[in-house]
């Protein structure tokens, strides 16, 4: 898969078709890409998010780690806590009988996509699971975020964080 930036979309249509064109930064990746397909393309378009820095995973690492210390915890528990307080997530019905297996297999994805049941669904036979993404998948706002609420916790209960100023450069450079 090929990932561009695109500052501007155009479109135009001529004897052969309509045209989708878009402006990207990346001059010389564009054109080796163009050059090189010789097959129809599968084409998927969203907003462009910067990814975070593996800084920002490390940094939220560090403060749940110092968490888990001063509580007596795993840093497992304190980063599933903070997952959920972020709140990504989706809610699926899934069959009672089928409940433990959903959890266990959507936990494989890793430590952060754990599940929650929400109880009865309106289907008969159905629980409501909620099913949280980990911060593997987040992007730069959401890792931010995560991170604002671990460094209030952290100040909460005495634990050194970052100066306001570091942490300003930190997300600079996340966004």
């Amino acid at each position: 898969m090929t990932d561009f930036k695109a500052e501007k979309v155009r479109w135009s249509s001529d004897q052969e078709g309509t045209w989708l064109s878009f402006l990207v930064t990346n001059h010389a990746a564009a054109r080796n890409y163009a050059e090189s397909v010789e097959r129809p393309q599968r084409v998927s378009v969203k907003e462009w998010r910067e990814k975070r820095s593996l800084d920002a995973n490390g940094y939220a690492w560090v403060l749940i780690n110092a968490l888990a210390q001063h509580y007596g915890v795993e840093p497992e528990e304190v980063y599933k806590q903070n997952i959920a307080r972020v709140g990504g997530f989706e809610i699926f019905p899934v069959r009672e009988d089928a409940a433990e297996r959903w959890a266990h297999i959507w936990g494989s994805k890793g430590l952060g996509w754990f599940t929650r049941d929400l109880g009865p669904s309106k289907l008969r036979g159905y629980v409501n699971v909620a099913c949280y993404y980990g911060s593997s998948v987040y992007d730069t706002k959401q890792m931010s975020t995560l991170i604002d609420r671990l460094v209030d916790d952290c100040k909460a209960v005495g634990i050194p964080t970052e100066t306001p100023e570091e942490l300003a450069r930190m997300k600079e450079e996340w966004a």
